[in-house]
Parts: C-alpha cells; sequence; structure tokens
C-alpha cells in the first residue's frame, strides 16, 4: 500500500464545493492537502515549494484558460511536477494543449472521488 503522508497534493479549483469535495477526498487518502480558489494564490504559493502532485481546473474564475497559464509557469519551475487537469473542457483540442503543455493526465469533470484517489494515488507511486 502507497505511504501517502509524505505526499502533497495542491488543488487549484475556483467553486468552493468541488474544492472542498477534492480535498476531503484526498485526506481521506492520507495526502496532505493545499487548496487554492485563483491561479495567482496557487501561483505565489507553489512556485517556490512545489507540491508532488497538482489537480488543476482550466477555467479559473474569470480566467478562462487561467489553468493552463498556471501549468505552463508551475512545469517552467518544476518540470517534473506532474500536472492532472480535473475539467469541464472535454473538447479534444483543450485536452491536447494540456497534454502538449506537459500535463501528466486530463480527466473530466465529474469524476468519482474514488477513480480521482487512484489516479493520484497512482502519479505519487511514479514520483516517489
Amino acid at each position: 500500500m502507497l505511504s501517502t503522508m509524505s505526499h502533497t497534493i495542491a488543488i487549484v479549483e475556483d467553486d468552493p464545493d468541488q474544492r472542498l469535495n477534492y480535498q476531503e477526498a484526498m485526506e481521506k487518502k492520507g495526502f496532505t492537502v493545499r487548496a487554492f480558489a485563483e491561479r495567482a494564490e496557487a501561483q505565489s504559493s507553489l512556485t517556490e515549494e512545489a507540491p508532488d502532485l497538482v489537480i488543476l481546473d482550466i477555467m479559473l474564475g474569470n480566467e478562462v484558460d487561467g489553468g493552463f497559464q498556471l501549468c505552463r509557469e508551475l512545469l517552467a519551475r518544476h518540470p517534473r511536477l506532474p500536472v492532472l487537469f480535473l475539467t469541464e473542457r472535454i473538447d479534444e483540442i483543450d485536452q491536447i494543449s494540456g497534454l502538449r503543455l506537459g500535463a501528466w493526465d486530463y480527466q473530466p469533470k465529474p469524476i468519482s472521488l474514488a477513480y480521482l484517489g487512484e489516479r493520484v494515488a497512482s502519479a505519487c507511486i511514479r514520483v516517489s
């Protein structure tokens, strides 16, 4: 079994209910969670000290591509950081754009919290 206690997950999601649901699900799996509502807040906190994985929405508040921008900024600083896009934007062009930016995975909303937990755990195993 994966020891998740040493793994920190950052969640960047502007919807407070979804953010809380993801946070609680990850904490139940034993992850330490840092949750953010907006790109600027996440960027200032995560640029210097990277988590083990970032769960990132694309649309953040009034920034239609805020998640893409944050992904670019984080990976420029931390090239091996696993980024999992979790978004309602499911068009193939968005998926391709996310993966071309360097994202590790791209999942559509809504998502089973159990499945999300397993995807995150599998990424943490790869970076351990």
